[in-house]
């Protein structure tokens, strides 16, 4: 092309230039490589144009100069028409468009399970319905199914484990769901045992060994139910018996029934026991009870007896063998409520006999009764009463006669009707009777007092005798005061002691003969001349009391009492010192006080001797002291010297003192 100007008429040259003119390209062809799902890669194709440069645009802002561009990880925004054009020597196509699908991913599905299962049940997988998806199930053992719901019958251990689902929905597929599937094992069939036998009215304990963390459950006779391991029934009864089923549930799981039966037996009757008593010592016991079928017997009793005899005897029996037996009978290992029976064993009564008479002396013909006292004789003695080896009297416990003769010897045999009595008899004791005629006699006017000491200084001793008298049976002696018999009394003969307190001067004894008829002539001492006795003056005194006991530096009173015809007394001691305090009348007394800490000491008084006493020498009476020493003073208290108000069980202690017999402690007010 040319071109010219002009300006005012006048025209320019020429200027000239080339037009080049370019085809417009044809519109390209677009495509992806949808269907596709949220999160895959978008890839945008077109065919390659020579030359050419590409231009897309899309939704979400999208652009690109690549001939073939692609979007990782696409969303729902994605979707949407994508243009391209294609630019050659600058010339630009028309648009080709591709329209891109981008599906959503559907939601991860529940899956779940009806488990846990047990070996041998039926696995149900699950998941929510999701339209118009399809499913994949896979699982342990290869499992795979492309059911919604499948199921997987006769589980075994290997059927446990992880199971996952997915849902694919117009081509997109779900993340996988999954359920953990577990199946336990069938616990083993567990071992069922009782303590029976049992006997009616004792505990049935049902048994069966632990298995770790299962649960129990019994079933039985009589709507009987436990959830316990080993349950008891107790107070059993006859419809208790039969066939007892337990099973162990683990995790869920019940074992087989593992059974065990009862048996329950019935309790006998009690027995009725019965003995031969009442029995005597040394006798045999027969104890029985009636025969019962099948049974065993047990018998116990007094003194640690038992026996398993039905009717068991004891020979020899002793009071120890007396009491209750009780017996019980067993049938088929149920021992029945005892029968019991009291056995009596009486001892062996020996009996005896002894009779009294109302004299044993008497003057001939004078009436006497003799009495039969009994020992184990019953309650109705038999009596013969025997004069020597003749029978005289009748079945009386008591003998009446006036008929007997000198040392006439009287008994009786008395038959005992005692329970139990050895021997059956007895004999009593000899009576032999005195029997006198007429008084005594052979004293007369010339008869005489023999005396062994005329003349008596008191205390002393005088033998005194008359001879015998023909039939006397005793001899009566008339004493003064103060006279005591030490020997021969109811003799011609005897010993006599004088005392302090007989009477002063002459004295004037007499004696007689006695036998049951009567009594002799009564023999005296004269009051002057032959045989006269003579109780002369004396001197004497006593104390009382003859012991005392006195602490160190302290006193006590002492006591002199004059006897005879002393008139005063001196008080001496050793170890202590004495002064008089008074005499009234026959008595002095002194204060002793010791000189010593501790030991002896005695206090001696003595008597003067009177003009004419006898014999001729003081008298002493000694009271023994004992002098009890002072205990030392006490030590240092130890203890708290601080407490509290309220405070309880505080101790002080001083050590022991010697000679101490008790502590008096003073103590604050509270």
């Amino acid at each position: 092309y040319n071109v010219i100007v002009t300006v005012a008429g006048c025209t320019s040259a020429a200027g000239s230039t080339t037009v080049l003119v370019n085809p417009i390209p044809v519109t390209p062809t677009a495509s992806n490589n949808g269907t596709l799902c949220v999160g895959s890669t978008l890839n945008l194709t077109t065919p390659l144009v020579s030359g050419a440069t590409y231009s897309w645009i899309g939704p979400n802002n999208f652009s690109s100069g690549l001939q073939n561009p692609s979007i990782s990880a696409v969303t729902l925004a994605t979707a949407g028409t994508y243009n391209v054009t294609v630019t050659v020597a600058g010339c630009t196509s028309a648009a080709g468009s591709t329209t891109v699908v981008v599906n959503p991913i559907p939601a991860t599905p529940t899956a779940s399970n009806n488990g846990p299962l047990c070996v041998g049940s039926t696995l149900n997988l699950t998941t929510p319905l999701v339209s118009g998806a399809t499913y994949s199930w896979t699982g342990p053992n290869s499992f795979s199914s492309g059911l919604q719901n499948p199921s997987i019958s006769g589980v075994n251990l290997a059927t446990a484990g992880t199971y996952n689902v997915t849902v694919t929905v117009a081509g997109c597929t779900s993340a996988a769901g999954s359920t953990t599937v577990v199946v336990n094992p069938i616990p083993a069939t567990p071992t069922a045992s009782n303590n029976g036998p049992l006997c009616v009215g004792s505990t049935l304990n049902l048994t069966t060994p632990l298995v770790s963390g299962a649960t129990y459950s019994w079933t039985g006779p009589n709507s009987f139910s436990s959830g316990l391991q080993n349950p008891s029934i107790s107070g059993v009864t006859l419809a208790a018996a039969g066939t007892y089923n337990v099973t162990v549930t683990v995790a869920g799981c019940p074992s087989a029934a593992g059974s065990i039966t009862v048996v329950v037996n019935p309790i006998p009757a009690t027995p009725t026991a019965s003995n031969n008593g009442p029995l005597c010592v040394g006798s045999t016991l027969n104890l029985t009870t009636p025969l019962v079928s099948g049974a065993t017997y047990s018998w116990t009793g007094p003194n640690s007896f038992s026996s398993g005899l039905q009717n068991p005897s004891i020979s020899g029996v002793t009071l120890a063998t007396a009491g209750t037996y009780n017996v019980t009978v067993t049938v088929a290992g149920c021992p029945s409520a005892a029968g019991s029976t009291s056995v009596v064993v009486n001892p062996l009564l020996t009996p005896s006999v002894v009779i009294t008479s109302s004299s044993t002396s008497i003057c001939s013909g004078t009436s006497v009764t003799f009495t039969a006292t009994p020992t184990n004789g019953g309650s109705a003695p038999s009596y013969q009463w025997k004069n020597g080896a003749t029978l005289v009297g009748t079945n009386s416990p008591t003998f009446t006669t006036t008929a007997l003769a000198n040392n006439a010897a009287i008994s009786v045999v008395m038959n005992s009707n005692a329970i139990c009595p050895s021997p059956s008899t007895a004999t009593s004791n000899n009576i032999v009777m005195s029997v006198f005629t007429g008084t005594p006699s052979g004293w007369n006017g010339s008869t005489n007092i023999t005396v062994s000491n005329q003349s008596i200084c008191p205390p002393a001793t005088v033998n005194l005798s008359v001879p015998a008298a023909s039939n006397a049976q005793y001899y009566q002696w008339n004493l003064p005061t103060g006279w005591i018999i030490t020997s021969g009394n109811l003799t011609n003969s005897i010993t006599v002691s004088v005392s302090s307190s007989a009477a002063l001067g002459t004295q004037v004894i007499a004696v007689k003969a006695i036998n049951p008829c009567g009594e002799n002539t009564t023999v005296s001492t004269p009051s002057n001349g032959k045989n006269q006795i003579i109780v002369n003056s004396f001197n004497g005194v006593t104390v009382s009391p003859s012991s005392q006991t006195v602490c160190a530096n302290s006193s006590i009173i002492i006591t002199g009492l004059l006897t005879g015809n002393a008139t005063s007394g001196n008080w001496t001691a050793t170890n202590g010192n004495i002064t008089l305090q008074s005499q009234v009348g026959s008595t002095i007394t002194a204060v002793f006080t010791p000189t010593i800490s501790g030991g002896s000491a005695t206090a001696t008084i003595t008597t003067n001797i009177p003009t004419g006493s006898c014999p001729n020498t003081p008298a002493t009476a000694t009271v023994a002291v004992t002098v009890s020493p002072l205990p030392i003073a006490a030590g240092t208290i130890n203890g708290s010297a601080t407490v509290c108000q309220g405070q309880n069980s505080v101790t002080y202690t001083v050590p022991a003192i010697t000679n101490a017999t008790g502590y008096t402690w003073s103590l604050p007010t509270g």
